[in-house]
Order: structure tokens, then C-alpha cells, then sequence
């Protein structure tokens, strides 16, 4: 899954890329890949409607299969991380 996020209070985004570090890997500033199950999934998604500000900003949140992962074309620092590892306590 790719998590893409706009936030406009510069607080309430590094709120936001916190909580998002425990999921998943930064690959640019304002995006994230994560490996999530179905639980984990909605736990994130819940974690972060409770930090955005409705109508002030935006969180998006592309599935992408084995097959759009494998196409991902990038350009500069490391791509993808196709060897992401999620454990859960």
C-alpha cells in the first residue's frame, strides 16, 4: 500500500509521519509504502482521520498488488522496499 498525505499545520504533520514510521517505509517526504494485513490496515487508517484536520488536509491510500510493485519505474534514491517486514507484538 502506498499512503500519500497533505497536511497543512506542520505539527499535525509530523504527527502524522510518526505514526506512519510504525507501519511503513518513507520513500519521499509526504509518502510511505507499507505491508499491511487487513487489522493493521484499519488501524492505521482510524490513527490518522484522528490526526487530519476534515477539510484542511488530505490522506490518500493506493493498493498496489505484486505486479504494481514490480512495474514501479524510480529515479535517484533506492525504490521500492519489496522486502518489507511487518511484526506485530
Amino acid at each position: 500500500m502506498l499512503v500519500c498525505y497533505d497536511i497543512a499545520d506542520d505539527r499535525r504533520r509530523l504527527k502524522v509521519a510518526q505514526v506512519l514510521e510504525g507501519y511503513g517505509v518513507r520513500v519521499q517526504k509526504s509518502v510511505f509504502e507499507c505491508a499491511l494485513d487487513a487489522p493493521r490496515e484499519a488501524e492505521l487508517r482510524d490513527r490518522l482521520a484522528r490526526l487530519a484536520e476534515p477539510g484542511l488536509d488530505r490522506v490518500r491510500y493506493y493498493h498496489l498488488c505484486g505486479k504494481d510493485v514490480a512495474l514501479a519505474l524510480h529515479w535517484g534514491c533506492p525504490g521500492p522496499q519489496t522486502d518489507v517486514q511487518v511484526w506485530i507484538a
